[in-house]
């Protein structure tokens, strides 16, 4: 009597195809059956095994063996555990599904003599902590119906509003990033090599929630453990999910800050984030570690002596006192003008906050906020280039002067500064760009700071140790041509309202979408391509969140209340950091291309990679290119 196992294509799945070749085989002790399997194909799938029944334990031995005995990558169809102690047979083979082949084994065995179990195993397969279902290379959820068959969805379809989007890098062999969502299983992502050398790849992944709303909370846990022994855990965070309302509960984004540790006396940081936000863009975690950044121009001056200014990458922080909300009560009639131009979502917001007031300065943080380290943090991840927009209130004195986002009064202009002199007095070999600029600022009701009010704020608060210089915006390409060891007495470096300078940024691209890349990657290759010797050449990486909100009406409009609850109640609901591990994925990998590497060798003056949330992971990237243009033959200056 033939046994039988039915795999079968579920959902749009359906419209694919499976197929089986049998490749080795195991009935009894030297004895092999792959003459006895026949197969028929289609979007179903039926092997059947032309044998009886006889439990053997080498059989079973034999199965395990094939999965090193981990039960990360097995399941079953009936009960009883992953690894039984017979089976009857086990096959090994290839699976073909939607045209991605897999090396998968199967056994058959009889736990009881009411009860007959099928086994499925293989490396691409994640089994979630039940052993009962899992997910075949993220792409295919499986599922038993029955003693004898496994039922294929795609992961998509099954896991809509319950995906965990993740996003990791690491820089150091030792380390790894790791997501932990309860009842899945974890997933870990070691160090790979980018094309560029001396900074890592970025890896992406998803974990997944599909079992219902029993219990009413999952712990969801990003890490940073030993590349060698997950349970030596350097660095964890801990939110919950909650499985009824879909919210993650825990440190708000406010306080997903800069985190450091230590490994064997070496100095690590890990920049982290996890974000709470509705369909298109779902829910998204990210962490990137790597060493410790404070002194990467020290170390790259000691190999390179004559690097000049011109010859930098530098990492930059876009909207950079944008870390911290200071809320004023002549606000909320400015964030009515915002709400407006949202639509139907900002419609809903504004009935929410009329009914919870006191979440307004939740709604502002979500909406305006482009940062979460202080500048000494930032400084710390390897930024070495801020873009601040100093201003204050027309009936105000400029003493009272904030970074502004629009209308969003963002850090003290003073506490700013301050920050930087006491991280560039403990770091004597690094300098600091500080871009002044109007960009983004309600004019009608804030007033920008002039270059000899700005000139004041720095006599106040820059150390003199530290010293600070202003650079006329038709000198600074002259003035890169110094070295950047003749440049330590004064090492802020400030340049008021740049102008001509190679800026990526423009409204149409960095809005197009908040989950598709390709409009700012296509607006990053025009301007890596300009290299004629401008002032500044600035790559920016980011999109620009409620702008690319317009852009998504339809999705936005199909989970409007979900919306409109994380903007107003949720404080994980921050849109650019949802976006940013988006991005940030494909940016930074756009930077490590051959390509783009070589158009970067080939600028023939600064260049700034800018971003939201700055991060060690766009720190190791300039990096990688500083000594790349190093590498390259000398540029005419």
């Amino acid at each position: 009597m033939g046994q039988t196992v039915v795999f079968s294509l579920q959902g749009s799945a359906a419209a694919e195809t499976i197929s089986f070749s049998v490749t080795d085989s195991f009935l009894s002790k030297d004895k092999t059956i792959n003459d006895l399997v026949r197969v028929q194909e289609g979007s179903t799938t039926q092997i059947t095994v032309d044998v009886g029944r006889r439990s053997d334990a080498d059989a079973a031995a034999w199965y395990k063996e094939k999965v090193q005995g981990n039960t990360e990558h097995t399941m079953y169809t009936g009960w009883g555990s992953p690894f039984p102690d017979e089976l009857n047979f086990a096959l090994e083979g290839v699976i073909t599904v939607g045209g991605r082949s897999y090396q998968v084994w199967f056994g058959q065995g009889s736990p009881s003599i009411f009860q007959n179990n099928w086994y499925f195993a293989s490396h691409d397969f994640k089994a979630r902590d039940d052993n009962q279902s899992g997910y075949l290379d993220n792409r295919y959820y499986i599922k038993p119906n029955g003693s004898y068959t496994f039922e294929l969805e795609l992961t998509g379809e099954v896991c809509i509003g319950k995906t965990i989007n993740l996003t990791a890098f690491t820089n150091a062999t030792g380390v790894q990033p790791r997501f932990d969502l309860e009842g899945d299983v974890p997933y870990e992502f070691s160090l790979e090599q980018a094309p560029l050398q001396g900074v890592a790849a970025m890896r992406t992944g998803q974990t997944f929630d599909t079992t219902g709303i029993s219990p009413a909370h999952r712990d969801f846990r990003t890490q940073v453990t030993d590349a060698d022994d997950v349970k030596m855990v350097f660095t964890e965070n801990m939110h919950r999910l909650d499985r009824v309302k879909g919210c993650l509960h825990g440190k708000t984004v406010a306080e997903q800050t800069l985190q450091r540790y230590t490994v064997s006396g070496t100095k690590m940081i890990k920049s982290w984030g996890v974000s709470n936000v509705s369909q298109p863009v779902e829910d998204q975690a990210y962490i990137y570690t790597s060493e410790d950044k404070s002194d990467w121009m020290q170390e790259l001056t000691k190999k390179y002596a004559s690097v000049r200014m011109c010859d930098l990458v530098l990492p930059a922080s876009h909207d950079a006192g944008m870390y911290e909300v200071n809320f004023d009560p002549k606000l909320p009639r400015f964030l009515d003008l915002t709400l407006i131009l949202l639509g139907p979502l900002g419609f809903l917001v504004k009935v929410l906050l009329i009914r919870e007031s006191n979440n307004l300065e939740n709604v502002m943080y979500n909406l305006g906020v482009t940062q979460k380290d202080n500048a000494y943090d930032q400084l710390t991840s390897g930024t070495r280039m801020f873009d601040f927009r100093p201003a204050y209130m027309t009936d105000r004195e400029h003493k009272g002067t904030y970074h502004i986002h629009d209308f969003i009064p963002g850090c003290r202009f003073d506490t700013f500064l301050q920050d930087i002199s006491r991280f560039l007095a403990e770091h004597k070999g690094e300098v600091v760009v500080v871009i002044i600029q109007p960009n983004g600022i309600n004019t009608k009701h804030f007033s920008f700071l002039t270059k000899e009010e700005v000139v004041e704020f720095a006599d106040e608060n820059i150390d003199s140790d530290v010293g600070y210089t202003f650079q006329d915006d038709e000198d600074f390409a002259e003035f890169q041509t110094k070295k950047v060891t003749d440049m330590l007495d004064k090492r802020v470096i400030f340049l008021y309202e740049p102008s001509e300078t190679n800026d990526s940024y423009n409204s149409e691209d960095h809005t197009a979408s908040l989950t598709d890349p390709s409009a700012v990657l296509g607006t990053l290759a025009k301007t890596v391509q300009n290299n004629r010797n401008e002032k500044l050449t600035v790559l920016q990486l980011q999109n620009t969140g409620q702008g690319a909100l317009l852009n998504h009406v339809r999705d936005i409009g199909l989970h409007l209340a979900s919306w409109a609850h994380n903007l107003v109640y949720c404080k994980t609901g921050n849109i650019l950091q949802a976006t940013k591990p988006i991005f940030d994925s494909a940016t930074y990998t756009w930077l490590t291309a051959p390509e783009t590497v070589g158009h970067v060798k080939q600028q023939r003056c600064l260049v700034a990679l800018l971003n939201d949330f700055v991060d060690v992971a766009m720190a190791e990237h300039a990096i990688a290119l500083c000594h790349a243009r190093q590498a390259a033959a000398p540029m005419a200056p």
